[in-house]
């Protein structure tokens, strides 16, 4: 029974890659894609420098382009899963020996094993099933943000169709950012907006907590005023109780209590007397019978505590004074407590701490006019930063675009567009973002040598700088330069995106580019300039490349051939390594089609050895 079309295509080792190709190192070394699509199994060994991908349409070029994509942490389609299968299976092995930057970025992803391998062998897996997909870094599961995030540090893939993104003026922006010392200069300006983002956020907010807060201290400051002029204490409610009572009922108070007195001032009858005789009597039976002597005892503690009582009514009698004025005053004062007791709800010891609170509370605002004082101080100042960064980071561009704009222009002309003019143009922004004014930014404008005349008055900030970026062009004499978007055919975007990505490649040593057909809407001879270009940008980093150009295929270190056959009823796509003959016969078919004249195998051959007499000069470099 068929098993599926397992093969091995290993590096092609005709050629002895340059010194620079060493140095830049074979990232990608192999590709393993099962039940993927038309694909069964298949497994792929790439070499370094310059590899090409060719095959009829619908042989499956896309769909290992688009397996490359999984892997790189792109979408999962379910749908992907070969028919009859449970899951398929994309995973592939990075060299990152010498790539110290990604073995760190992975380090904060996952935990690598100690051996040897695992340091310098990075194995990326995803599997798709019908109930979603799981990825793995290293056998460890990992998010597919997480596995994106690596994959962005390893491989650069452009699409069929990514050359269009150079439209986007943004995405102009973005490729100037990371060319020369712009991305030094934009991070600098991304913390500065970052701080004054920060900054301006607290600050409004303190701004918002202070027009609420002025309501709150209206209202506080009135009930403070209105607290502190009641003159509360704890007791007074107690106080006024007793004495409104004192005051109501002074008749009778002063009649119960004068009876009191009379009955121990009365001559021969009082109570003290009776008590003094009682006394005597005691005293008399206790020296005939002892047993009386705690009779005799509480007699006399008695006769005190009477005439203790006697005294303290006939004072008390002293005191009391019948005074209408002092009741109502009583009344009233009575009342007013009431009326803040049930005005805020709270007892009179709750009402004596809440007026403590607010007072503290009222305190409390003039520090928080304070730190909105130092917020603005603070924000006045990161917004000089910001400018400062602005203008450091428009310079940087407007340097590096000029030296950009020459490069592609040179590159341009070696892949067909001689007459190739580019400009970089950075705008300062006119509305929107953080305002900053020039003047706030004397000493930054005095320590520049260069002319600050076009620099605006208000320069606005806003995430990405204070300007706009595009890139102008003319690709043929006599037209005015003009946007991108309005003078440039495909075919010339993508070279325009080929040259833009050898400056890349040569400034940031990426480990791997991959090209999908770039060569769409390329003539014939401008794609053999294509193909050059390619494998020079190879001794730089790993190239792969899918393309249906004889001219670009003939350029490349290897070769591999993608097709399709029919295997017990099903298509299934496979892959081959190009033997020099297989090459010859890959480029006649690429020239003439499926049955190539014996004069396309001839032409063929022809280049390709053109081709790799101009490739030798570069392997004999050490």
């Amino acid at each position: 029974m068929y098993k599926g079309s397992k093969t091995h295509c290993g590096q092609f080792s005709s050629f002895v890659l340059s010194g620079d190709t060493a140095k830049a190192h074979s990232m990608l070394t192999q590709l393993h894609i099962s039940n993927f699509a038309l694909i069964d199994e298949l497994e792929i060994e790439f070499g370094p420098g310059f590899t090409v991908l060719t095959g009829q349409t619908g042989a499956g070029k896309s769909i290992i382009i688009g397996a490359l994509h999984m892997i790189l942490g792109e979408r999962a389609d379910t749908e992907m899963i070969r028919h009859g299968e449970s899951k398929a299976v994309v995973e592939a092995w990075v060299d990152i020996s010498k790539q110290s930057a990604v073995q760190g970025a992975i380090q904060d992803v996952v935990q690598v094993e100690d051996s040897e391998t695992r340091k310098q062998t990075l194995i990326l897996r995803r599997e798709i099933r019908s109930s979603g997909s799981r990825a793995f870094i290293n056998d460890t599961p990992v998010t597919v943000a997480q596995m994106r995030q690596i994959g962005n540090q390893l491989v650069d893939l452009h699409g069929q169709h990514d050359h269009q993104i150079l439209l986007n003026e943004d995405e102009q922006r973005g490729l100037l950012d990371q060319l020369g010392n712009v991305p030094h200069a934009r991070r600098a300006y991304e913390e500065a907006y970052k701080e004054t983002q920060q900054i301006y956020q607290e600050y409004t907010q303190a701004l918002r907590q202070k027009d609420t807060a002025d309501q709150r201290l209206q209202l506080i400051q009135f009930q403070h005023k209105e607290l502190m002029d009641a003159a509360l204490y704890p007791e007074e409610e107690e106080e006024l109780r007793a004495e409104m009572n004192r005051l109501d009922k002074f008749e009778d108070l002063q009649s119960k209590a004068g009876h009191i007195v009379s009955l121990g001032q009365d001559e021969g009858s009082g109570v003290i007397e009776q008590l003094r005789k009682l006394k005597g009597l005691l005293r008399e039976l206790h020296d005939l019978e002892p047993q009386f002597e705690t009779y005799l005892e509480e007699c006399t503690s008695a006769q005190v505590s009477l005439q203790d009582l006697f005294d303290f009514t006939e004072q008390y009698l002293d005191t009391l004074e019948f005074n209408p004025s002092r009741l109502e005053e009583c009344r009233q004062r009575y009342a007013s407590l009431q009326r803040l007791e049930k005005k805020y709800t709270l007892t009179l010891q709750e009402l004596i701490e809440y007026r403590d609170t607010i007072g503290e509370e009222i305190a409390s605002f003039s520090s928080s006019e304070e730190r909105i004082e130092r917020l603005e101080d603070a924000y006045r100042t990161a917004k000089k930063t910001l400018g400062e960064k602005a203008i450091a980071l428009h310079r940087a561009r407007v340097e590096e675009g000029e030296k950009t704009a020459r490069a592609i222009e040179k590159t341009l002309d070696a892949i067909g567009i001689p007459d190739g003019e580019l400009k970089v143009e950075c705008t300062w922004l006119t509305q929107d973002g953080f305002e900053v004014q020039k003047a706030d930014l004397h000493d930054e404008l005095d320590s520049s040598p260069q002319n600050d005349a076009s620099i605006p008055s208000t320069i606005h900030c806003l995430e990405h700088g204070a300007e706009s970026v595009r890139l102008l062009i003319r690709t043929n004499k006599g037209e005015a330069l003009k946007p991108l978007a309005k003078i440039a055919s495909g075919g010339e975007i993508s070279r325009i995106m080929l040259a833009i990505k050898s400056i890349l490649v040569e400034q940031q040593s990426l480990p791997v580019m991959i090209f999908d057909e770039i060569d769409t809407g390329i003539s014939g001879g401008i794609s053999e300039k294509v193909g050059r270009k390619m494998r020079e940008m190879s001794r730089h980093c790993q190239i792969l490349a899918i393309t249906h150009q004889a001219q670009i295929a003939c350029q490349a270190d290897h070769h591999h051939r993608v097709w399709k056959q029919e295997v017990e009823g099903r298509m299934v796509s496979t892959l081959e390594p190009l033997t020099q003959q297989g090459r010859i016969e890959e480029l006649a078919t690429l020239l003439s089609g499926e049955d190539p004249s014996s004069y396309s195998a001839e032409l063929a051959k022809e280049m390709l050895d053109a081709a790799q007499k101009e490739i030798q000069p570069l392997t004999q470099q050490s």
